[in-house]
């Protein structure tokens, strides 16, 4: 899991954002996987005890997603708040803890705020889809891991060196602070990995598709 709870990467989507594998989300990764290891294996009552602590950070990270949803209304292109869950680490390996977690955003959100997670993890099946948006990343070299994708889950795609997979929900090309691979082949591409695009956020490019439950 990427982030600590007040952040929780509430709506900051930025398909290029080199802070991301900065050495404190890293460090925040590593704390978050030990909160989320301790409810795993606690009981009932330290089970509790843990959600109870995180509640006051949940409730900030809502209010920075809905803050950012609502800043969209001066222009002409909205969407619904979201929480994303995983970016650096996988708390997918927690299922658990990322289930009781998306539940609490629901509850506290009045299930106005989405919870999403990008994951390739073999645990994805245990995650709820009815709580959480899941969008299973493979690659190249992943391509036997489609079977560990939960039936309800959208397909996306790592198009390193361009190549992209006609067959998957979205392709997200292979770019760099400084460098840009132009796409390979035919399929959906995220528009803000596209070279093309000057401002590679979600939101500057208008897109939600990540962000919305699939169509199955």
């Amino acid at each position: 899991m990427s982030c600590r709870p007040t952040e929780l990467c509430a709506g900051r989507c930025y398909a290029h954002d080199a802070l991301d594998a900065a050495p404190p989300s890293l460090i925040r990764g590593a704390i978050n996987s030990v909160i989320a290891q301790q409810f795993e294996q606690g009981d009932a009552s330290q089970k509790a005890e843990i959600m109870q602590q995180l509640a006051p950070h949940t409730r900030r990270a809502i209010r920075a997603a809905e803050k950012e949803a609502e800043a969209l209304r001066s222009t002409d292109w909205l969407r619904r708040p979201f929480i994303r869950f995983s970016h650096v680490g996988e708390i997918a390996a927690f299922p658990d803890f990322a289930n009781k977690l998306a539940a609490q955003v629901c509850d506290l959100s009045g299930g106005g705020v989405d919870c999403v997670i990008y994951t390739r993890h073999p645990n994805a099946k245990k995650l709820c889809s009815k709580l959480l948006i899941i969008n299973f990343t493979l690659d190249q070299s992943s391509y036997d891991r489609k079977e560990w994708s939960p039936p309800s889950a959208r397909i996306v795609f790592s198009a390193f060196n361009g190549e992209i997979d006609p067959d998957v929900d979205i392709n997200f090309l292979e770019h760099h602070r400084w460098s840009h691979f132009p796409p390979i082949g035919t399929g959906q591409i995220c528009p803000a990995t596209h070279p093309e695009a000057s401002e590679r956020t979600c939101d500057a490019v208008r897109c939600s598709l990540c962000f919305q439950r699939p169509v199955k």
